[in-house]
């Protein structure tokens, strides 16, 4: 049903006694998710190009070039005969080919319409009955400027959108109004996509798991008494049906059951897994963080109030996925979904007297608006000149690429860090780099040894005589780059505050 068609409460289809009090509540919820729409927007064209964007746009213009997929590394002289694992291919190419198409400014536009579409205006429709519009606008509020912490132009966005989906086609299918064949074969279709798009389905198919469990816990909660304010679980039989579609699915790519091998050795490494930033426990201190604190203690709040607020499932979900964030920062992004999909029902439920103050005839004006300011937002952000095709990490490399450009020798072998790496895929195509951001390509040993000489641990010079370095092109922050701005070996070509460039004297 249309979210238009939704019948609230008798006691909300008119303005209570306090109506202009009503109307400016209603009218601020509605300018906060509007001034939220914006502020992603513009997050995302300042600041969703980051190191990994480069060698992901590279590789998708070399699949369109050759028309097939790469066997081994590109962009790398360390590891170009290391077999490639190019699990996100799909993403990757429809990127390049965007990008060659139209440009950055409607990739990144393209991009920020997608993640207002999955955070704002579908969980706007998704929302039962009896969820009125205007409180999923205020969650909304607060999850969008949250999800700037991490939602960069990558393909996380696609398992955000594949869990979306899959929230919605399994509430559909307990409504009755997906069939079980039609749900087997649309689960099939999304986990085909899913798969050869961004590894994420494998949260997908955790994410089945918990909706078994969770619909385990309700049949045991109720026995014989129908006593759910909401759908009964799906049969067992159902359930199973679009398990095994799903599977199947997730093995229609190029690699087939070897992907999800792959999948099990990175989960395995966590060795390296503990170095990558974003992998680690996020920082508090940053206010995105604060606002998921402030949103899990109002969702407490109100399963203490209430504690049929939500159904198992659901709880399974948010628990599941805040513990995930607690332990890798990265999380947050997935989090933020069934924030913005179950925490307005469960203030609905825990509090019904909000519904007063939203009256039904309020939720197509809202919906509209909100809907036209998604729309709007990055649209009216790229042509102010907002996107930017660098990047603030890549931007501080820019005069040392350049420098080093106009230095470079065939022969050359360059030592790079992470981030200096992919940045030079972008900056200066066909110059070969040591390391970038590709940590799963490179592996634990190897990343883990070029991570402990950035950052000078016994055995920083025996991988500098193993590779032969003759050059390097380095982070500042890293004290690698001031040990060999100082060693009597190498000479200085371009020194700046954030880069080095030094090349050993022969």
């Amino acid at each position: 049903m249309a979210k238009s068609e939704r019948q609230l409460p008798e006691t909300s289809e008119r303005w209570p006694n306090g109506a202009a009090g009503s109307l400016l509540l209603l009218s601020g919820a509605v300018l906060l998710a509007v001034m939220a729409a914006f502020f992603l927007a513009g997050s995302i064209l300042r600041n969703g190009v980051t190191p990994d964007f480069p060698w992901l746009k590279a590789a998708g213009a070399w699949i369109l070039d050759h028309r097939r997929l790469p066997a081994h590394g590109l962009f790398s002289w360390s590891a170009a005969d290391r077999p490639w694992v190019l699990y996100q291919w799909a993403f990757e190419t429809a990127l390049a080919a965007m990008d060659r198409i139209a440009g950055h400014a409607a990739v990144a536009t393209v991009f920020a319409w997608a993640s207002l579409a999955v955070y704002l205006i579908a969980p706007l429709h998704a929302a039962p009955r009896r969820t009125p519009a205007v409180l999923v606008a205020v969650v909304a509020a607060a999850v969008l400027p949250m999800l700037s912490v991490n939602l960069s132009i990558r393909p996380m966005i696609v398992t955000s959108a594949g869990l979306l989906l899959q929230h919605i086609l399994v509430n559909r299918m307990r409504r009755g109004a997906t069939t079980p064949l039609r749900g087997a074969l649309w689960t099939l279709l999304l986990y085909t996509a899913w798969a050869n798009l961004h590894t994420g389905f494998a949260l997908g198919l955790i994410s089945l798991v918990l909706t078994l469990a969770g619909d385990w816990i309700e049949r045991r909660r109720d026995g014989a008494v129908d006593l759910r304010p909401w759908p009964a679980p799906l049969p067992p039989l159902q359930f199973g049906a679009l398990f095994a579609a799903a599977s199947l699915g997730s093995l229609i790519t190029p690699y087939g059951p070897k992907l999800h091998a792959y999948l099990a050795q990175l989960s395995a490494e966590t060795a390296l897994n503990h170095r990558i930033d974003e992998l680690g426990s996020p920082d508090f201190t940053l206010f995105q963080f604060q606002i998921v604190l402030a949103l899990i203690l109002v969702l407490m709040a109100a399963l203490l109030r209430r504690s049929d607020a939500l159904r198992p499932v659901d709880l399974l979900h948010l628990a599941g996925f805040a513990v995930a964030t607690f332990l890798g920062a990265r999380f947050v992004v997935w989090l933020a979904l069934y924030l913005v999909l179950l925490l307005p029902t469960a203030a609905a439920q825990a509090w019904p007297r909000l519904a007063h103050h939203c009256p039904a005839r309020s939720e197509r004006p809202v919906i509209l608006t909100l809907t036209v300011a998604a729309a709007v937002a990055p649209a009216l952000l790229a042509l102010r000149g907002m996107a930017d095709p660098v990047g603030r990490h890549c931007a501080r490399f820019s005069d040392a690429i350049a420098a080093y450009a106009a230095a470079h020798q065939p022969q050359d072998r360059l030592l790079t860090d992470p981030v200096s790496g992919s940045c030079i895929i972008g900056a200066a195509p066909g110059v070969p780099v040591f390391f970038d951001t590709r940590f799963d390509f490179y592996g634990e040993t190897f990343s883990t040894t070029a991570l402990d000489a950035l950052a000078l641990k016994p055995g920083w010079r025996d991988l500098l005589e193993a590779y032969r370095i003759d050059v390097a092109l380095l982070d500042r922050t890293r004290p690698l780059a001031e040990a060999l701005a100082v060693d009597p070996r190498f000479s200085i070509l371009f020194r700046d505050g954030e880069a080095v460039v030094v090349r050993r004297l022969h």
